[in-house]
Parts: C-alpha cells; structure tokens; sequence
C-alpha cells in the first residue's frame, strides 16, 4: 500500500493493490459470543456487535474482552447471542466478521497479513452518531448527538470533541472489475475507530 494517495476532496484513500487473504468458515458453536471468548487474538482489536436490542461495542487489549454494556449499563444492551444479528472483530490488518445464515455461525476471516488475493481497495471514513463526548469511563466515552438525548458508548477516550472533532469508524472497500471493465464493490471490512 505504498503508492496510496488521497482524493482531492480529502475523503477517500485510494489504494492501487492491496494483497489479502480471505476464507469463510462454518463455526463449531452455536454462540460465536463464547467462541471469541475462547479464541481471542492477542493483537489490539476493536469488536461491533449489532444486535435486536441495540449496539455494543468492544475492545480487546492484552487478549482481555470488555464491552461497552461492562462501562455503562443503562446505555449499551448486554451482549447476548440470542439478541445477536452480527459481530465484527477488526483492526488495521484483519477483520472476523460473524453472521447466522439460518441455520448456523458463519465466519469470514480478511487477513492483509497473508495474500492470495490483490485488488485494489477504498478507505473511506463514515462518521460514528454522537457529536459531543459526555463523559469517559474506562478508555470508553459516552457520545451524545441533538436534543432526544440518545446516548452511545465508543471504546475511545474522545473528550472535547465539539466542534471540530468527531468519531469516525474506517470502512475499506475491495473492488473488482466485471468482464466488461465496469468497478464494483466487492467486499468491504471495518478497519479502524479513531477521532479526527
């Protein structure tokens, strides 16, 4: 990713080749919750959990788990697997993604570490909800956004964002080229958490 450069409008970094490996998995669990627990990479990492009853979001540090619903549980819902629609383990150089196709677990491991792949990617930067930092507990920071007073808790230590900071969540897209020459998305990975 050497000759990567920015847009001219700042938004986007274009990557001309990223090489990565990538490879789909039935899990063994009926609880991919646990299975984290019991496989956790001992790289710093950030987790997402989406879920029916909200967002939880997570970090891993020093092969420990901690969820946001641990720092402020009025605000982030338990992290439950019957609740659980996806989940997403990542950092700037892989990303496990977990999903339930119907009938059971599946995993999808993008790893930049190995290759078998090269495609060139998009790095794009999509703005986390919450433009005020209310307060932080734990390395995480409850974010606050207009007057409805919803509140959403980031593994970030983001104080004094407003005005001109904001969490943003770093998306990087794969593309590839249809028999035609025309450019689409192929897949896509969460990259990073950070204030900028």
């Amino acid at each position: 990713m050497n000759n990567s450069f920015m847009n001219k409008s700042k938004t986007r970094i274009c990557h001309p080749q990223v090489n990565f490996s990538m490879k789909v998995v039935s899990l063994d669990t009926d609880n991919p919750l646990v299975w984290l627990t019991q496989h956790l990479p001992g790289e710093s990492s950030f987790v997402l959990a989406h879920a029916i009853d909200g967002v939880n979001w997570g970090r891993i540090e020093n092969s420990n788990i901690s969820f946001s619903h641990e720092v402020a549980p009025s605000i982030a819902p338990p992290p439950r697997v019957e609740m659980l629609q996806q989940l997403r383990v990542f950092n700037e150089m892989w990303e496990w993604f977990f999903w339930h196709d119907g009938q059971y677990w599946q995993q999808r491991i993008i790893d930049e570490r190995t290759a078998d792949i090269s495609k060139p990617a998009i790095d794009e930067d999509h703005l986390v909800w919450g433009t005020l930092a209310d307060s932080e507990r734990a390395g995480y920071s409850v974010l606050s956004d207009g007057a409805q007073g919803l509140r959403h808790v980031v593994p970030l230590a983001a104080p004094n964002m407003f005005p001109t900071k904001r969490v943003v969540l770093q998306v990087r897209h794969y593309i590839d080229e249809q028999p035609n020459g025309v450019q689409f998305i192929a897949l896509s990975r969460l990259v990073h958490l950070k204030v900028k």
